[in-house]
């Protein structure tokens, strides 16, 4: 009986949590998949359930700047965690990490926390560690190293807890799926009132960076295939990259300057506004963990085409709640851009099935209760 009062003890109050993520000052305009996310989990009511520490590891710029001036960065960094940790012994401490240099920091400061007797949640969040693990098995055997340092290693869905599992040998019991949740009340409200008759004017919608990773050079290619049949069709292309320029130009050169609209950038108000005023929504990725601009499309009730890549076929069925389209092929985009356009009835299925798929899978107050259910986890085993 005694024992089960201590334990409930020592949940009953807040833990405290050391979250390491993308926080840049209210006066610096940084976008990106990170900062979404991490702003989402704070409106959420994190600090509802934890004594927060932010810790911010954003990236400054775009594209990333080089080596030396990351590791300038990097220093500060892990002095500031050194310095929080040891002042605030946090109970827990959250770790978002990209790939790259992002990763080896991340990993080292991982190895910290351990040392300090934390609870270490690591959220590998780069959709190109699968890729670079297979590539190179000197990189395959650094991040199973490195991997078995967290207490829990954070997945994006079952491809990726088979990923850790089956190929870099990590135990399953380690490995727990934390959804993305990224499908927030304001975009399902617009979901839920979405209209789908376009009046014969459809748009399509890109989100993201624009970097040719992210398929951005294919879609344009598919959209040029269309017009001459399609000439009410438009291209929104929405965010910047290290291949901004090039895109632009791309556009200029196939003749798309009237159908197609790079907007930059997006956030608050006008991103809802973008969202709410497109049509059909398109991410022909090369790699992705899993898209936040994906999921906040389908909250807004748009049918979705996008590569399987990552832990894109744990949400999405092809044919039912979204369409998927092969890497690196701009026909078959092409095709399944045309299936939506000349389809109303097909939109809509698609689009209501997104919406439901996002509203009951992905909301930000079950990732928040799915975060405080791990530290406790942990907590009580101590």
């Amino acid at each position: 009986m005694n024992i089960a009062g201590n334990r409930s003890n020592q949940v009953s109050k807040k833990l405290k949590l050391l979250f390491i993520g993308a926080f840049p000052p209210s006066n610096k305009k940084i976008f990106g998949g990170n900062v979404t996310g991490c702003k989402i989990l704070l409106d959420a009511g994190l600090a509802n359930h934890f004594d927060l520490i932010l810790l911010d590891s954003t990236q400054r710029t775009v594209p990333p700047p080089p080596v030396w001036r990351r590791l300038m960065y990097a220093l500060p960094r892990i002095w500031n965690f050194v310095y929080l940790t040891k002042k605030n012994r946090p109970d827990a401490i959250l770790i978002f990490a990209s790939t790259g240099l992002s990763f080896i920091e991340k990993s080292f400061l991982a190895i910290l926390g351990r040392i300090f007797k934390s609870c270490v949640m690591f959220f590998p969040r780069g959709g190109r560690l699968m890729d670079e693990c297979r590539q190179s098995n000197f990189y395959r055997c650094f991040v199973r190293l490195m991997m078995r340092f967290p207490n829990i290693l954070l997945c994006q869905g079952e491809v990726w807890r088979n990923f850790f599992v089956n190929e870099l040998e990590l135990g399953i019991e380690k490995c727990a799926i934390l959804t993305n949740w990224t499908a927030t009340a304001d975009l399902l409200e617009i979901g839920s009132r979405r209209c789908y008759d376009t009046n014969n004017k459809i748009k399509i919608l890109f989100l993201g960076s624009l970097n040719r990773s992210k398929g951005v050079f294919e879609l344009i290619d598919a959209f040029s295939q269309l017009i001459s049949l399609f000439p009410y069709l438009e291209l929104v292309i929405a965010g910047e990259g290290k291949d901004s320029d090039e895109a632009l130009i791309y556009v200029k050169e196939k003749g798309l300057n009237k159908n197609v609209f790079f907007t930059g950038w997006i956030e608050g108000e006008r991103k809802l506004y973008v969202l709410s005023d497109s049509d059909i929504f398109c991410l022909p990725s090369h790699v992705e963990g899993l898209p936040n601009s994906m999921i906040e499309a389908m909250a807004v009730g748009l049918p979705v085409i996008i590569t399987p890549v990552g832990s894109v076929p744990d949400v999405i069925t092809d044919g039912e709640n979204g369409l998927l389209t092969p890497l690196y092929d701009s026909v078959s985009l092409a095709h399944r851009i045309e299936l939506l356009v000349v389809d109303q009835a097909l939109r809509m299925a698609l689009g209501r099935a997104a919406h439901e798929t996002a509203r009951t899978k992905f909301n930000p107050v079950k990732a928040v209760q799915q975060l405080v259910f791990l530290a406790e986890k942990d907590k009580i085993s101590e």
